[in-house]
């Protein structure tokens, strides 16, 4: 038989011909990865996160056990927007769904991208999926209340930007016959409209519900911060302290001031935590009564922008037009006027020979400066002030630089007319601190910013303690941070320094003081007022 056998010249056109196709192929390929990592990429966490449809993934969530009971009915919860929480939102979930008959959900939640100029978003279509397929949202409801200017109805924005989708496959599995409705908050939102907003659920939702957001509380990697930011904005959420909602270290400020305004309507203001969720009861609050504040080192006076007027959070604040000498200290955590935001009160400096009254949740509070000279005006300032407040803080400008005697004799004098917390300054060293008549003092917290404002003294190397305070009427509590400072910039310091400062100063407290309650690793300390 005659063998077929292709010519030379057409051997060389197939080889070329699939060489081409497979670049072509191969082009194509890496292309579309290309188009996919562009698309898939920067949503890799929700892509994460919104495993709606497995049932792996879910089954531990699912069929979690309840490791706490609750024996009310929950009204209303925050829970995490982290999805390392799951566990617990499920748990949380579970037990209010053994508890109680929900007919309906409100789901509120934060548009975080999105710059929009409506200030409430709700879906009209929406179709949320689960595991056990399709979950719709109460749209005769939503179309009852959406006849109102401040509502629009955007299916678009609720695809990848709310937050609380997080926990839908939980919502779905543990209430099967509820009914949603999501809820989006602009953070440009007008807080007259979500103050509307609360009148017309109230006035409208006549069935059994659960009102629901999530949230992260301060994230801040730095623990005396973190803490303290905590302690603040649980406070103002116990009080239900709309004035200070915009300041607070949470992640989604304005849906909680929607939330906080609806719990407080509905008359579902008793709470209660369980790990970091919030849980929200039938009854009336109990105060929770204190404050957090700052007290540094040295930090030389600028009277126009005393603290307490200039370190107020403002979400307008261009740090590129700030020419004040404090923008350094503005700037400390690289972010926009938010230096140690979530304090209460950020105790940099006062007025000399005066007090300036601070009231915060029900609890008040005088900073105080005075001269270390015997002054009996400021004496009989501070004794009044002693009288009218739950507690007093008094800042000691030291004459000289020389520590002594003398100036232990002063500070305790100061503390036998009244101070609960006494502060001095002057000195560059972070000195030893003292227990004294059921108050502390703080001899030297070392330089933060030196006194002068001389170019040549901003560019020297320092360095000093920050202490974030919590006080009430039974405790004084207290996280100790080092700071650097060079060429004028403060930043915090490793925990090497910190750790260092944190010795010097509890050096003097006896480990058998039962007022004290000492945390080395964690450079904290509990004192005890009473």
């Amino acid at each position: 038989m005659r063998k077929y056998r292709l010519k030379k010249k057409t051997k060389k056109k197939i080889i070329k011909s699939t060489i081409i196709i497979l670049i072509v192929s191969l082009s194509l390929t890496v292309l579309g990865l290309a188009y996919f990592a562009y698309i898939t990429i920067p949503h890799l966490d929700k892509i994460e996160t919104f495993k709606a449809n497995d049932k792996f993934f879910w089954a531990k969530y699912f069929y979690v056990e309840t490791e706490h009971q609750i024996n009310d009915d929950v009204k209303g919860t925050i829970l995490s927007d982290k999805i390392d929480d799951l566990l617990n939102n499920a748990q949380i979930l579970k037990n209010i769904s053994q508890k109680s008959s929900v007919k309906r959900i409100f789901l509120i939640s934060e548009l975080k991208n999105e710059k929009t100029v409506s200030d409430i978003f709700m879906c009209k279509k929406c179709r949320f999926y689960g595991v056990k397929g399709k979950f719709s949202i109460d749209t005769d409801y939503i179309k009852s209340i959406s006849s109102s200017n401040i509502v629009v109805l955007n299916d678009d924005v609720f695809k990848f930007e709310n937050s609380s989708l997080i926990i839908m496959p939980l919502i779905m599995h543990f209430f099967p016959n509820a009914e949603i409705v999501p809820i989006l908050i602009s953070p440009e939102a007008k807080k007259d409209n979500l103050i509307r907003l609360k009148n017309i659920i109230r006035d409208s939702n006549k069935v059994d519900s659960l009102f629901i957001t999530s949230m992260s509380f301060s994230e801040d990697t730095i623990l005396a911060l973190k803490e303290t930011d905590n302690i603040s904005s649980r406070r103002t959420i116990e009080n239900f302290n709309y004035d200070k909602i915009d300041s607070i270290s949470v992640s989604a400020n304005y849906a909680l001031f929607s939330f906080l305004h609806l719990m407080d309507a509905l008359n579902y203001k008793k709470i209660e935590y369980i790990n970091d969720n919030v849980l929200f009861f039938e009854g009336e609050r109990t105060i929770n009564k204190g404050t957090t504040f700052l007290a540094v080192g040295n930090v030389y006076n600028d009277a126009d922008l005393s603290v307490l007027r200039g370190f107020k959070y403002d979400k307008n604040y261009n740090p590129k037009t700030d020419l004040s000498s404090f923008k350094n200290l503005k700037d400390i955590r690289l972010e926009k006027d938010s230096f140690f935001v979530g304090i209460d009160s950020i105790l940099f400096d006062v007025k000399k020979d005066d007090c300036v009254d601070f009231l915060q949740n029900s609890f008040s509070i005088a900073f105080c400066k005075f001269r270390e000279i015997e002054n009996e005006e400021n004496f009989q300032k501070l004794s009044e002030e002693k009288e009218k407040r739950d507690a007093v803080i008094v800042l000691i400008d030291y004459k000289d630089k020389d520590f002594n005697d003398d100036k232990k004799v002063f500070m305790k004098r100061i503390v036998d007319l009244g101070a609960d917390i006494v502060v001095g300054r002057g000195i560059s060293e972070v000195l030893e601190m003292e227990n004294y008549n059921s108050s502390l003092i703080f001899y030297s917290l070392g330089d933060f910013l030196p006194e002068s404002k001389m170019f040549s003294e901003l560019r020297s190397n320092l360095n000093g303690a920050i202490l974030s305070f919590d006080i009430n009427e039974d405790f004084i509590s207290a996280y100790l941070l080092g700071v650097n400072i060079f060429g004028g910039n403060p930043s915090i310091s490793g925990e090497g320094l910190r750790d260092e400062f944190f010795k010097i100063l509890i050096s003097g407290i006896k480990s058998n003081n039962v007022k004290f309650e000492i945390d080395t690793s964690n450079a904290f300390f509990r004192f005890s007022r009473k």
